[in-house]
């Protein structure tokens, strides 16, 4: 008997946390059709997990945008002096703001970045 097999091919600090988390309710359910056809198939129906769709493309590219204005100076695409590990200005509240966020979204594990991205557009 075939099982379904969960495997997530993202970058993960731009992945939508949709994608990430095998556990994430879906806000848009498997098509009818889709849905009859894995019920009817030998490997039974389809497991909690989200198919990616466009919107998920669209995520990951707000995310890389959002990398890019985070991290880069501007023209030329120099990594900001506030992030380069020879910048030492650790009094700074704005510097160790910016590098917490930058840590938050974009270099911590997978489950602190699902549970960062969720709670960032929780109202």
């Amino acid at each position: 008997m075939l099982r379904h097999s969960i495997i997530v091919q993202a970058t993960l600090p731009f992945a939508s946390p949709e994608v990430l988390d095998p556990g994430y309710q879906r806000i848009f359910p498997l098509s009818l059709f889709d849905y009859e056809q894995e019920k009817n198939s030998s490997t039974g129906p389809p497991p909690n997990v989200t198919p990616h769709d466009a919107r998920h493309d669209l995520e990951a590219l707000f995310w890389c945008m959002t990398y890019i204005c985070m991290t880069r100076e501007g023209p030329g695409g120099k990594r900001r002096k506030e992030l380069r590990p020879e910048f030492e200005d650790e009094d700074n509240t704005d510097v160790m703001e910016l590098r917490y966020i930058n840590y938050c979204f974009f270099s911590s594990d997978q489950k602190a970045l699902i549970h960062n991205k969720k709670k960032l557009f929780i109202v």
